[in-house]
């Protein structure tokens, strides 16, 4: 079976065609679906047309059948897939920057959902070469992160998964059976979706039933109280974390961060390691200004950047403001190896890590 994704066609013409050639096919404004052999004579007359945008050709063994609403699990290929298996997937015509087209896909949906629904969520895999983002897995479909495989497909072929643009798809969308990820791998996509979604999650929600739903505590009270030091007593708050912070984090050992954080030393000491895990050169001309700019700045309120620098320059009596801006900046820009320098994000994540008591006041700082 062979689909051809064109820009327009006039259907009168292409029906024309279609019948000289005597084969099945369904047309439409944007997309002609041919049935059976496809002659290489078809093809060439197409071709001469119209105008093809994508051409994608895939088995069916029943034939050729018109996508309608009415239709049973009897009539599905893949009726009852699991959490964690891979197809290939038919995604259609892709609208802007949505993922589209014939591609690998991962079921996310859970096991409830997915026996029950004709319906199941995917996160859509590209073999293109994407940004380092905290909402995207780099992996091979081999043995180290895959309980089976298809051997047909290849292996060495690295991909990314793309939290980013998880979606709902129908079930006959799936075409193609790959194999089914290990449960490692599926607690680290896990740690993606949240992170794709925003989501901060304190308890696991598993599903037994079709409407019976177990919360299960991650933590108790007592627990989270007895992990917390004596000399900080507040959790670090990661909601308010915008998503230049979230991928700041992806840059550093979420564990070694967190141990900074709860280990029992001076604000002075624990950002100093902070700076030191992000990887920073604290002997380089201006990480001076940066670690005072650090110390300086409030918690919990706003502050100005240049106001910031201000004091800096106060405390310090050292070059100018301008001058000391620019060697900030300079510094993170060099290090975090940001396009445009992440400077002030990058402060106010560190804080977020420091054990300064909140400040009471107004929201924006003179500082």
């Amino acid at each position: 079976m062979l689909k051809l994704v064109v820009k327009e066609l006039d259907v009168v013409k292409v029906s024309k065609i279609i019948v000289k050639h005597d084969v099945e096919a369904v047309i439409s404004n944007q997309s002609i679906i041919l049935d059976g052999n496809v002659s290489e004579s078809l093809l060439d007359e197409l071709c001469s047309k119209i105008d093809v945008l994508v051409a994608q050709n895939f088995q069916d063994d029943k034939g050729l059948n018109v996508v309608t609403n009415d239709f049973t699990f009897d009539d599905l290929k893949f009726p009852k897939v699991k959490r964690g298996e891979v197809y290939f997937c038919e995604f259609g015509v892709p609208f802007g920057s949505e993922m589209g087209k014939y591609r690998p896909a991962l079921i996310v949906q859970n096991d409830v959902g997915n026996e029950h629904s004709k319906t199941t969520i995917v996160i859509p895999f590209t073999t293109s070469e994407k940004g380092n983002y905290p909402f995207h897995y780099e992996l091979c479909f081999d043995p180290n992160n895959m309980l089976d495989y298809d051997d047909e497909y290849d292996l060495t072929v690295k991909s990314t998964a793309l939290a980013e643009q998880i979606r709902v798809v129908d079930k006959r969308r799936l075409r193609k059976y790959i194999g089914c990820m290990r449960p490692e791998f599926m607690e680290k996509m896990q740690n993606i979706i949240d992170a794709a979604l925003g989501l901060n999650r304190c308890c696991n929600y598993i599903i037994t039933k079709k409407e019976e739903i177990v919360e299960k505590k991650e933590e108790t009270k007592k627990d989270i109280e007895a992990e917390k030091t004596p000399q900080s007593q507040e959790t670090v708050n990661l909601l308010d974390l915008n998503i230049v912070q979230i991928e700041l984090l992806s840059l550093v050992n979420i564990q070694s961060l967190l141990k900074i954080y709860r280990s029992s030393t001076s604000n002075e000491i624990l950002i100093k390691r902070i700076l030191n895990l992000f990887g920073f050169d604290m002997n380089k001309k201006g990480m001076d200004y940066l670690f005072e700019a650090i110390m300086i700045a409030p918690k919990n309120k706003r502050y100005n950047f240049e106001n910031l620098c201000q004091n800096v320059y106060l405390k310090t009596n050292k070059d100018n403001v301008d001058e000391i801006k620019r060697l900030i900046v300079a510094r993170v820009k060099e290090t975090l190896k940001f396009k445009k320098s992440p400077t002030i994000d990058f402060i106010r994540l560190v804080n977020t890590f420091t054990n300064k008591k909140e400040e009471s006041g107004s929201e924006e700082d003179n500082i």
